[in-house]
């Protein structure tokens, strides 16, 4: 894997924040995220995504263009605005929400 630094952006239906903050690696995140979105920007030009619901039974995961996520605040710090796709047509998310989330947690590579 590269060494280029990754953001998560994870979008829970319950508060992970505490089990975030207790991960010590990025594959960690994924356990505990039985329904919501997490999005990886890594600075290329499309967005990893995975989509799960129902505990983890339902799974859906793909790329978008990074032009499907507007951004209002993102830095080190906060990533905010809204993220909109539809990918119904191939039994996919429609996903339309808007945003504001902090820093929770850093993790370095192993």
């Amino acid at each position: 894997m590269s060494k280029q630094p990754i953001r998560r952006l994870i979008l829970s239906a319950t508060d992970l924040g505490a089990k975030i903050a207790a991960c010590k690696s990025m594959s960690c995140t994924d356990s505990d995220l039985g329904d919501g979105l997490s999005v990886n920007l890594d600075g290329s030009k499309r967005l990893n995504y995975w989509l799960v619901q129902n505990d983890q039974r339902v799974q859906y995961s793909g790329t978008e263009p990074v032009a499907s996520l507007a951004a209002k605040a993102d830095d080190a710090k906060r990533l905010s605005g809204t993220l909109r796709f539809d990918k119904t047509g191939a039994g996919g998310p429609k996903v339309d929400i808007t945003f504001d989330a902090a820093l929770a947690k850093e993790v370095a590579a192993p």
